[in-house]
């Protein structure tokens, strides 16, 4: 565990080491104007682009949504994690090695840290035997006759990295043990080999196989999955005995499946492009969908979609697009899918592929552009479950009429607007040959007892708050203000003491004491230590006013400085004298004689003080 100072220290040394803005363009596009960088906001929909990102500060800050904050704070919000998890996952980006107090740490979580290590490199040189087995050499042949055979382009085996595991009991092991200097043990650990019956002896786990490298959202290999080739069948069937069609790697400290998407660290950059995800079952759907041009497509390892992979893909996108296999098992598949995104937050959809038991099929029969069309035609959850009802429910009778509608109702609540409900509660009617009437009830039944829901993990902008004129003017002249003591705090100390604190907005305040206690301490300030000390409002607007402030130029901003104390000043002025007056109209109102009432007096005494203040101060 790293203390405060070690966390600094490290965070520094990652931001350090960043460029700011080649991290928003893998994200953003961006074009410069002057000093700055400009783009279309990634945290809300516009068309105009508002968003800005100043290299020379550090910062970015978005003008629509109001959102800014150091490159970590960028990294939280896109991709939906901790800061903490932000500045880890850029120094792994950068290779930087996590700071450890090994004194802190028992043996045994050394060790287990050790093998984590081992785990990775030598999943990556498997990958790379594989890999060169494939392209490079003769056992690699049948290999690469198979994947021709499929489609599988030479791009997308290069992409991929796909590999082929040869034809024998130990060429792996042989080449990690005497070239790459591994143990026996260390293959056993990563699931790439098994112990023989004798106790002593290793044999390969995957073997004559094509294979396909299991990569998790930072391009680390943590697990392979092989495919038998399509002549293996009739072997399986002459000697009787189940080989699998895909083996995957067993799970180990580095590999869980229900943890992870397949293809998802390649589909993300057209994930955020296009707003949406596609998910199909297996790794060759994956290859062929994104072979054929349709990049924002991920598998989930199996048939089994898992709450786990839901809360990872609800950190990218709400918008997904079903397309599992054309058979009952990918139905089903496709069904329970749907109940782990039974919420508010997402919208799904579902194709199912006509003609063709998956999409690898669909696309080899039909192409690239059919394909798109179908994703262009897929089915809301309502109208697929209704769909899937009538198709597995025998609704001929009261009863089985009743069941169908059960298993559409989760679905039908979810509909908010009131002329789509009663537009689908009658054709569900006419589909079941029900009264609307029993529609109601049951509906009403179930929403007193609903069933459980996930809620998503959401990263929406809260809507920004209108502000008055005054409070505009009251924002920008601390900004000026502020921007200057970031730089200066002679410039800070000067201000607080010819103005009162509450002179400033209430977001100002919160950065004027982060300020005050830099200071105290002796510190610059700096995104690290405010990013710990404020919180996310006050980061965003550290981001605003930092970027604005370079719209002046350095002759300029003395006496804009000058100027912003007049008017805070003048605002505060403003906003007491409308206050007090508020109070003397109240005055008027409920005391008949309130002339002579001694409050009232005074009051009108300090409004006429505060309008000779306010006089001296225009003029």
């Amino acid at each position: 565990m790293l203390d405060k100072g070690e966390l600094e220290e490290f965070t520094n040394k990652v931001r350090d080491n960043s460029d700011i803005l080649t991290v928003i363009s893998k994200y953003v596009a961006l074009k410069r104007r002057g000093s700055q960088y400009w783009g279309c906001c990634p945290f809300h929909n516009e068309k105009t682009p508002s968003f800005t990102v100043s290299p020379e500060k550090g910062f970015f800050y978005c003008f629509g949504c109001h959102i800014g904050g150091n490159i970590f704070r960028f990294i939280s919000l896109i991709e939906h994690i901790t800061y903490f998890e932000a500045v880890k996952l850029q120094a792994e980006r950068l290779n930087i090695p996590l700071p450890t107090s090994n004194q802190n740490k028992t043996p045994s979580e050394l060790k287990l840290d050790q093998q984590k290590k081992d785990l990775y490199e030598i999943n990556t040189l498997a990958k790379n035997f594989f890999h060169s087995c494939l392209v490079n050499t003769q056992y690699g042949e049948v290999g690469r006759k198979y994947l021709k055979l499929r489609g599988i382009t030479d791009e997308a085996i290069k992409d991929f990295e796909i590999g082929f595991a040869p034809d024998s009991w130990n060429a792996l092991s042989k080449a990690l043990i005497k070239k790459k200097g591994k143990t026996s043990e260390q293959l056993i650990m990563a699931g790439l080999a098994k112990l023989k019956k004798n106790g002593l002896d290793i044999y390969d786990n995957f073997r004559n196989r094509v294979m396909i490298p299991i990569v998790d959202i930072n391009g680390k290999v943590v697990g392979f999955g092989g495919r038998i080739l399509d002549e293996q069948k009739s072997f399986v069937n002459q000697n009787n005995f189940e080989v699998p069609k895909y083996l995957n790697s067993p799970e180990t400290l580095i590999f869980n499946k229900k943890n992870l998407l397949f293809g998802l660290n390649k589909a993300l950059p057209e994930i955020r492009n296009l707003g949406y995800v596609i998910i199909v079952e297996g790794y060759m759907d994956v290859i062929s969908v994104y072979s054929a041009g349709i990049k924002n497509v991920v598998a989930s390892l199996g048939t089994a979609f898992t709450e786990e992979q839901a809360k990872l893909l609800s950190r990218f996108t709400q918008k997904i697009i079903f397309c599992y296999d054309n058979d009952a098992a990918g139905q089903k598949a496709t069904m329970r899918a749907l109940e782990i995104f039974l919420n508010p937050g997402a919208e799904i959809k579902i194709v199912v592929v006509p003609d063709a038991k998956d999409p690898d099929e669909y696309i080899h029969k039909n192409g690239a552009e059919s394909f798109r069309n179908l994703l262009s035609k897929a089915l809301s959850m309502i109208d697929y479950q209704i769909q899937y009802s009538l198709k597995t429910t025998e609704h001929m009778t009261l009863e089985g009429k009743i069941n169908a509608l059960r298993k559409i109702l989760p679905f039908f609540v979810k509909i908010k607007d009131f002329t789509m409900q009663s537009e689908y509660r009658k054709r569900i009617a006419k589909e079941l040959m029900l009264e609307e009437d029993i529609i109601i009830a049951e509906t009403k039944k179930f929403l007193e007892n609903p069933i459980q829901q996930i809620t998503p993990i959401e990263n929406v902008p809260k809507p920004v708050k209108k502000l008055s004129s005054l409070d505009e003017l009251q924002l920008t002249a601390g900004r000026m203000i502020l921007n200057m003591a970031w730089y200066e705090t002679d410039t800070l100390q000067y201000a607080i003491s010819v103005l009162k604190i509450e002179a400033f907005a209430k977001v100002h305040q919160e950065i004027i004491h982060y300020l005050k206690n830099c200071i105290e301490k002796n510190q610059s300030p700096s995104d690290i230590t405010a990013s710990q000390y404020l919180n996310d409002e006050a980061i965003s607007e550290i981001s605003n006013l930092l970027i604005e402030g370079n719209n002046f130029a350095e002759e300029e901003k003395s006496q804009a400085y000058a100027e912003s104390i007049k008017t805070l000043k003048s605002i505060m002025i403003k906003k007491n004298y409308a206050k007090i007056i508020e109070e003397i109209k109240s005055l008027e109102k409920y005391d008949s004689n309130f002339a002579d009432n001694p409050e009232y007096i005074q009051k009108v005494n300090k409004s006429l003080e505060l309008k000779r203040e306010l006089n001296k101060l225009t003029k």
